[in-house]
């Protein structure tokens, strides 16, 4: 079953007696500022085109990969 963030946010925002349509916005920011990020760090590693490196960057991708592989996939036991 896919983990979300969202029961987390409504929860934490329940102890400031939000409105419903709160969370929801949040959590569409959240994403949003995320993407532009994701798009900004995008824009200015292809200006910049410092490539020397690629290889460390796909190392730690590669981890990064196989460490939410084994978050989500792996029993919480």
């Amino acid at each position: 079953m896919p983990r979300s963030n969202y029961p987390a946010l409504v929860a934490s925002l329940t102890q400031y007696d939000a409105p419903n349509w709160l969370p929801g916005v949040f959590f569409v920011g959240i994403v949003a500022w995320s993407l532009l990020s994701a798009l900004a760090f995008f824009i200015s590693d292809q200006v910049v085109m410092m490539f020397d490196l690629e290889q460390n960057h796909m190392v730690q991708g590669g981890f990064q990969l196989v460490t939410f592989m084994a978050i989500h996939f792996l029993p919480d036991d």
